[in-house]
């Protein structure tokens, strides 16, 4: 499997992540950095590890601006193929640091992706492409078995690394498949918290959790149409 290295701040996204992707069977590090941080920060790698940028596969969780522009270089230096700044919430990545950061690892060869959120994950460069196969990451996808209209059985084949699309998958099992699956999926924001903004993002024109909402019922809207009969 490619092997993981996640940088981030501290705080409950950031552990979910890093439970999500250690319990695929995958390498993950990981490097907390201080929040404290100045404005602007003139020797960045003094708070990055000496190694940053090894991993095949480098997320930056909730980063400051200056460490997530040093880590392109890092990573054309120490190995790793693609960079991940997932964006939970606007402040997390402006579209100025988007743009700076895609044509840093472009002028290196390297992939790069900004999903907001993470679980709107569409990789087209063919090292993400494996990651999101191998660690089950990106735009839901679920798989549901059915007897007498009811749900019987829930499978995640793809979804959030945040453990919402899983845990979403769990709560249908038992549900009327014709109408209470679809009617259940807003609730379930509740009962396994989404932890993406609610503030407005202007580039979206909505919230970051709206988008992660309608994500999740278009994944069960699909599933129940395709549901499969029990063997």
């Amino acid at each position: 499997m490619l092997t993981l290295e996640i940088h981030h701040t501290g705080g409950l996204y950031a552990q979910r992540l890093i439970h999500y992707f250690r319990s695929r069977g995958g390498h993950v590090e990981d490097y907390e950095a201080p929040r404290n941080l100045p404005m602007i920060i003139d020797e960045p790698e003094e708070y990055l590890p000496a190694n940053a940028g090894h991993g095949d596969v480098v997320i930056a969780v909730h980063m400051h601006q200056d460490l997530v522009v040093e880590l392109p270089d890092l990573m054309a230096v120490h190995g790793g193929k693609a960079l991940i700044v997932p964006v939970e919430d606007p402040d997390w990545a402006r579209p100025g640091l988007v743009r700076q950061v895609g044509e840093l690892c472009r002028g290196r060869g390297l992939e790069c992706e900004f999903p907001k959120p993470f679980c709107a994950l569409n990789p087209q460069g063919p090292v993400l492409k494996r990651f999101a196969d191998e660690y089950e990451v990106g735009k839901p996808e679920l798989i549901l078995t059915q007897r007498d209209g009811r749900v019987v059985g829930a499978e995640c084949k793809r979804g959030a690394p945040c453990g919402l699309t899983a845990a979403a998958a769990g709560k249908l099992v038992g549900t009327d498949l014709s109408h209470e699956t679809l009617e259940i999926v807003h609730s379930l924001h509740a009962t396994y918290p989404c932890l993406a903004t609610m503030t407005m993002d202007p580039a979206l024109g909505d919230t970051v959790m709206h988008l992660s909402v309608g994500l999740l019922y278009e994944a069960v809207q699909e599933a129940v149409k395709k549901a499969k009969d029990e063997e």
